[in-house]
């Protein structure tokens, strides 16, 4: 082979011009730059987050880029100066392209500065800076190829000497049974690469001195508002102040959780709704903050409206504790259509390092950035990500870790969320964060687990104030409720906090008839509540599924007389597109809550179960299909929330509670078919324990009764001698809730490869594929240059061919609604380029009267329509190959 051209450090680049194609900066200069970045926001982060860092934790995230000497990245830019030559004296077959895995080998089999065996480990963090892990928890078994071509060695041997010169050693400490640090230290690598890549913040030409990158970084922070301190001295009326309003006095929930919260440890909240849980977090998170090492909040609720509801609620109280300089985000997978995001930094693409800026600007511009923020409101799912095998995970852990973190409404996930939410409340722990848990309605088993998994965090044994798991599971109802329960690091059990009996809140009895709905009586039935509709009552219905809500909305409204105005009778569901949506769950916020003088005169609100939880919505009466017993009562909690003149006949507080038409001792071809669709969104089994549990009452108080209600329906099990098919439907439960558990035991941030960063695609389990139908008023208009769109909603927008539009992404995503991806199968495969760029799984639909046209034009099984009170429908024209049975899964 010829001789190589002599080839020193400062030739090897890291980062292109992106205006020349020319390199413009070394890797040398960057390893450096990021290196003194990680050291100067070490200084910024919560104490317990620092001090899970390794001790030489600098030299290793600046050698994060080391692995980019190597003739597969160095190839990479055909304008580099050595590139001909470097070609020539390497074999590209099999040459290894991937830097981050460069990095990792050669500081595992270097001769001179290979890590100490114990502390190899901690490399994992360095192959993982781009998103994922490529090998999981493993070292490196080989050193990487490099097509024969020896010159890269020695001059990545010479910047590891400059690194340990400038920054220490690298870490020694031993990084075995250590998962949650070494994903702690990929995020924090990942953030300080990504910063250090932002040449609006570090120009090439950005002087490599510690001093002045120093001084940049605490700009950074500042502007970005990444950490804001509170004000002391804070008083609870002070704290929830709102002009106009008298001062709102501390409720015992909300003094008792506040006084509990000395130390950081895992809280979990159990009370009625309507008691101020809320406010008891928030409070309780601000003497947090003012007395512990934790900083920032991330809210975290089931779904993108619940998170969006309490959104205001939370910045309110930011405002009065913080200062209007608080950086509060709304974080979910459609939050930037509601304006709500942070400021963005922006990052110039680089033609050659896609994985560097192409990332960090997705990141700026995304969920990553928003968690990253030090407040924030959002889904469940933004929290779990942090967790799983998906992009950037590692990034989200350090934006969580060291944070008060929220969890609401935990009684309302399955077995697969539910066993992720454990392992987020260990991680969480290990990473110094408080934990808060708030339900009305927990299972004294969910609670055990929730308590073993804080445990298992912090090292021992899951005991509750002494008491073993069967000790405790044999007379759960014995309990008491409401209750607090506490788990920090220096206690040896789990501490019960129990209220005084005088702080008890008020027992508010309420009714509950019993109705079966049949041929026979359906009809008498809906005229009876539409009476009351007309009476001046106020009701809400809340159906399982999207094609019942809509059919009781419209038989219910034929009823009613033009005395109930069009204002005064809505539908809410899912199948809306989210301008509409929004807009009509606002209203009904508006109309049905607080304020008495909004209050109509008799209205009908026909919902799913998106009002069941975290919704303020007052009902004089409540209408709910048979759901599982948390849930219903959960609905409700939707009845007499506020202290509001009841008309006449609703002074007592009520619940129709409508069963399907079904003979549990029935086969179970004839017992499934009774119970569709509701079997379909619930387990048939979950259903006989509710329907078992609530029908013999006649009433039930609260919150006196939650807690037995609670528990003697979750331990109601078939009899000896009962049906075959009640002890199928108790096996399918079973063997659906082991799978859920043992999937989410294996989708392991280290063992599973990184999937995309998307709520649905890891945190929810088996979701159904879904397609987002585009509704247009007449077909898109497309020229050689330009394509003109017309939204259902809002103005049209032309623009230039292949070029990102940010109006039209907003457009077309405010006019769309996600349907099954089975529905338009075939004109999803078919979408525009242009739809494609815009929106993920997007298909045309145009509207033609009520009828809607899905373009491109294919065969379909489906007739679908669409009206402003309706929203969508869907009528099945023809057999299909697919399955029907989760057609109403997103309500």
């Amino acid at each position: 082979m010829e001789a190589s051209p002599t080839l020193r450090l400062q030739d090897c680049w890291a980062k292109s011009d992106p205006v020349t194609g020319l390199p413009g900066l070394s890797v040398r200069d960057h390893c450096l730059i990021v290196g003194h970045i990680a050291n100067a926001l070490a200084s910024e982060i919560p104490k317990p987050v620092r001090h899970l860092l390794p001790h030489g934790f600098a030299s290793l995230i600046a050698a994060h880029d080391l692995g980019k000497i190597t003739p597969g990245f160095q190839l990479k830019c055909p304008l580099w100066e050595f590139h001909e030559s470097c070609r020539r004296l390497t074999h590209l077959n099999g040459l290894i392209t991937l830097h981050a895995a460069v990095s990792q080998s050669h500081l595992q089999f270097s001769p001179i500065h290979s890590l100490h065996p114990l502390a190899r480990l901690w490399l994992i963090s360095t192959a993982g800076h781009h998103g994922g892990y490529p090998d999981g928890l493993k070292r490196a078994t080989a050193p990487a190829f490099e097509g024969g071509n020896p010159d890269f060695i020695p001059l990545r041997e010479e910047l590891v000497q400059i690194l340990i010169e400038t920054f220490g050693p690298f870490p020694t400490e031993s990084a075995k049974n250590q998962p949650e640090r070494i994903h702690l230290l990929t995020g924090f690598t990942i953030f300080s690469d990504w910063l250090g890549s932002n040449t609006d913040w570090f120009p090439f030409d950005f002087p490599v001195e510690e001093g002045a990158i120093a001084s940049r970084i605490r700009e950074l922070t500042k502007a970005l508002g990444l950490h804001s301190s509170p004000r002391p001295g804070i008083t609870f009326e002070s704290q929830f102040h709102t002009d106009g309003l008298p001062p709102l006095a501390p409720r015992p929930l909300q003094s008792t959780l506040v006084d509990a919260a000395d130390q950081a440890g895992l809280y979990i909240v159990e009370a009625p709704m309507g008691m101020g849980k809320t406010e008891a977090a928030l409070a309780a998170a601000y003497r947090r903050w003012t007395e512990g090492t934790e900083r920032g909040l991330y809210f975290a609720l089931p779904t993108q409206l619940s998170s969006e509801r309490i959104h205001d609620r939370i910045t309110s109280f930011l405002k009065n504790v913080l200062g209007e300089e608080a950086t509060h985000s709304l974080v979910h997978g459609h939050a930037w259509l509601h304006g709500a995001r942070n400021r963005r930094l922006s990052a110039r693409v680089d033609e050659f390092d896609h994985n560097d800026t192409d990332e960090a600007l997705r990141w700026f511009n995304s969920t990553r950035r928003q968690l990253l923020a030090p407040f924030g409101t959002g889904t469940i799912d933004q929290a779990l990500l942090a967790i799983l095998p998906a992009r950037f995970a590692a990034l989200r852990y350090f934006a969580l870790a060291g944070k008060v973190v929220v969890v609401d409404e935990v009684h309302s996930y399955d077995p697969y969320i539910s066993a992720l939410i454990d392992r987020l409340i260990r991680y969480l722990l290990k990473a110094g964060s408080t934990i808060i848990i708030l339900s009305a309605t927990l299972t004294s088993e969910r609670r055990f687990q929730l308590i073993a998994a804080a445990r298992k965090a912090l090292d021992q044994e899951p005991r509750y104030e002494g008491i073993s798991q069967s000790a405790l599971l044999q007379a759960p109802d014995e309990v008491p409720y409401p209750l607090i329960t506490k788990i920090t690091a220096d206690a040896t059990q789990a501490i019960p906090i129990i209220f005084p009996e005088s702080s008890e809140p008020h027992s508010n009895r309420v009714h509950l008839v019993h109705q079966s709905l049949t041929q026979e009586n359906e009809s008498a039935y809906w005229k009876k509540i539409a009476s009351w509709v007309e009476l001046g009552a106020n009701v809400v219905v809340i159906r399982n599924t999207v094609a019942l809500a809509q059919e009781t909305y419209r038989h219910l409204k034929s009823l009613l007389s033009d005395r109930i105005p069009e204002a005064h009778c809505g539908l809410l569901h899912s199948r809306f597109p989210i301008w509409q949506r929004s807009r009509n769950e606002s209203r009904w916020v508006s109309l049905l809550g607080k304020d008495s003088s909004l209050r109509p005169p008799g209205s009908l609100l026909v919902s799913t179960q998106i009002v069941e939880q975290s919704v303020d919505i007052d009902a004089d009466l409540l209408i709910t299909d048979l759901a599982p017993t948390e849930l219903i009562l959960q609905r409700i909690g939707r009845l007499h929330r506020h202290p509001h003149p009841r008309p006449p006949g609703m002074d007592k507080t009520t619940c129709h509670i409508l069963y399907p038409p079904v003979d549990w001792e029935n086969g179970k071809e004839a017992l499934t078919k009774s119970l569709a669709p509701h079997h379909y969104i619930y387990p048939a089994f979950r259903l006989w324990q509710a329907s078992t549990t609530l029908h013999p009452m006649d009433s039930i108080s609260l919150p006196s009764q939650v807690r037995t209600t609670l528990e003697r329906s979750a331990a109601q099990l078939p009899e000896v001698g009962a049906s075959d098919t009640l002890h199928t439907f108790h096996h399918e439960l079973q063997t659906a809730s082991d799978l859920q558990n043992g999937t989410a035991a294996t989708r392991d941030v280290f063992s599973a490869s990184a999937l995309k960063d998307q709520e649905g695609h890891e945190t929810r389990f088996n979701i159904q594929p879904s397609a987002q139908l585009v509704l247009l008023k007449r077909p898109p208009m497309e020229s050689s240059t330009v394509i003109t769109v017309h939204p259902l909603h809002g103005s049209s927008i032309t623009f230039p061919k292949g070029f990102f539009s940010y109006d039209l992404a907003t457009a077309i995503h405010l006019n769309a609604i996600r349907i099954p991806a089975h529905w338009v199968h075939a004109s999803l495969r078919a979408a525009p380029e242009w739809l494609q760029q815009h929106m993920d799984d997007g298909v045309i639909a145009v509207l033609h009267d009520s009828s809607i046209e899905v373009l491109p034009v294919s065969p379909s099984n489906r007739s679908l329509r669409y009206t402003s009170f309706l929203g969508l429908t869907q009528q099945q024209i023809e057999s299909s190959p697919f399955t029907t049975d989760l057609e109403d899964y997103w309500f």
